[in-house]
């Protein structure tokens, strides 16, 4: 995990700014390195490199995540699930144009749902604004996150045995973006792939919580800059 302007200054995001637009789009921008498996029973990983936008510890079903230009984001919402009642923990990644776009799992679990918001009915926003922000050193910007309210979701529900809980990955589309691309998610190892979001996105980690429930500590700190299957984002206490 490194502060946001660390990342910046680092050999390999100054080596991507040096590149012309074509090149690091046709090629840097799939580039998919490999990365050894960090298998860590107590804690949850990030499912995506970025920049942390926001870490909640407990959110109400009906409170805020974000607010942008007055109207707010709740995990019913996030989750495109009207029945959610749960309060939870949510951590929201930024995946720049400089990041790797292949997304990882959390932790070892199955599959046991998962669904997309209607693309017929979607009309995706551009992720620029809030990514000029986040690129000039500033870090996020609420007021530039409406893109959080229309755009497609891919809304992946996992039951997850050595954590005793399910957890939701929340793949967030932008406006320029093919599709989202998963594959394998039945049965997924700690830090293996399981898809991608092509040209600028975001992906959400939504663990619901029980009442009085306080087994988990958010180890993401907002404005730096994590690697999916590498850094842990959430501890699990014994």
């Amino acid at each position: 995990m490194q502060p946001l302007k660390e990342w910046l200054d680092s050999p390999e995001v100054k080596k991507l700014k040096a590149q012309s637009g074509r090149e690091r789009y046709s090629r840097e921008f799939f580039r998919d390195p490999f990365r050894p498996l960090f298998i860590q029973p107590d804690k949850f990983l990030a499912a995506a490199d970025g920049i942390i936008l926001y870490a909640h510890a407990r959110v109400a079903p009906d409170e805020p995540i974000v607010v942008v230009k007055g109207r707010k984001l709740t995990t019913k919402e996030l989750l495109d699930d009207k029945e959610f009642s749960d309060d939870a923990l949510v951590i929201g990644t930024y995946m720049t144009e400089y990041d790797v776009h292949v997304n990882r799992c959390c932790t070892a679990g199955y599959l046991t749902e998962a669904h997309r918001t209607p693309y017929l009915f979607t009309h995706c926003f551009s992720m620029l604004l809030e990514q000029e922000d986040i690129l000039s050193g500033r870090g996020s910007n609420q007021p530039d996150m409406g893109y959080l309210f229309p755009n497609e979701r891919c809304i992946v529900r996992t039951y997850a045995p050595k954590a005793r809980c399910s957890y939701y990955t929340v793949q967030i589309a932008e406006r320029d973006v093919d599709e989202i691309a998963n594959w394998g998610m039945e049965h997924q190892m700690q830090g293996e792939r399981y898809g991608m979001v092509r040209f600028g996105s975001q992906v959400d980690v939504v663990i619901p919580l029980k009442k009085g429930e306080n087994r988990f500590e958010i180890l993401a700190k907002v404005n730096y800059h994590v690697q999916a299957g590498v850094d842990p984002i959430i501890q699990i206490k014994q």
